[in-house]
């Protein structure tokens, strides 16, 4: 795809937000947003003209409605480059952008290639890596849009993301033994995500890794008993593991 108006920066992982050329962009009032909104979560889609009405007006629109689109797309136009909403004739429109410059993309993206740079052991690429993936994020994703229900497939899927993010960055620190700053890091997602058991395993490796054993098992068996009580199961195979390994002094530490 070839883009004539110079580079933008759409930002979704957070309020909607956009820059072109470094400077930011007036996106205009909330309907004006929100289309811009709904264009972006469906990129590279087609977006139809009847699924932004109903989108923006509900099952009421005014008989305006077609021509308020209209008018609200021209203003992105105006906004972003006249290049970057396309009219599909007879379809709808969609946004024209490289996924560089969109925030979405561009997590997902060094998200994916911090994975691969920690199956191949490149832990210190990996670790800029994830922290440029996690440095993306100022909010909930659409967060003005948030009881819109259309965004809601897509915010819990990157959210999902992002907590498989934090997971891969703590994994990374610990190969590394950069482990001082970990616990503080983990102990407030074990309490928001008390059953995502990775956090409360990565904890445990923490502690362990810093000398602090006993705190270790305390969080092994606090695991448990929140799995038991609240959810009436055991935990996973890798925190019994990890109990094990803590009470045999077997588990293994970065050089």
């Amino acid at each position: 795809m070839r883009l004539v108006n110079g580079t933008v920066d759409i930002r979704a992982l957070g309020h909607i937000e956009a820059y072109q050329a470094g400077a930011p962009v007036h996106i205009g009032p909330p309907k004006q947003r929100l289309i811009l909104a709904l264009l972006l979560n469906k990129m590279p889609q087609i977006v139809t003209m009847d699924s932004l009405i109903h989108s923006v007006w509900g099952d009421t629109p005014p008989a305006s409605a077609p021509h308020n689109i209209h008018l609200y797309i021209h203003r992105i136009r105006r906004a972003l480059g006249k290049d970057r909403v396309l009219t599909c004739v007879g379809l709808g429109y969609k946004l024209a952008a490289s996924r560089s410059e969109i925030d979405i993309y561009r997590f997902t993206d060094r998200v994916t290639s911090a994975q691969n740079a920690m199956k191949a052991a490149e832990w210190t690429k990996a670790a800029r890596v994830i922290r440029e993936a996690l440095a993306e994020w100022r909010g909930s994703p659409f967060a003005e849009f948030h009881d819109q229900g259309v965004f809601r497939d897509e915010a819990f899927r990157l959210s999902e993301i992002r907590l498989q993010a934090l997971e891969n960055q703590v994994e990374i620190d610990l190969a590394l033994g950069d482990c001082q700053h970990l616990v503080g890091t983990l102990r407030p997602l074990v309490a928001s995500h008390p059953y995502r058991e990775k956090f409360h395993e990565q904890l445990a490796r923490a502690l362990y890794q810093l000398g602090r054993p006993l705190e270790a098992l305390d969080v092994c068996r606090e695991a448990s008993k929140t799995f038991g009580e609240d959810l009436g199961i055991e935990p996973g195979f890798r925190i019994r593991e990890l109990e094990r390994a803590i009470l045999g002094n077997r588990l293994d530490t970065p050089e």
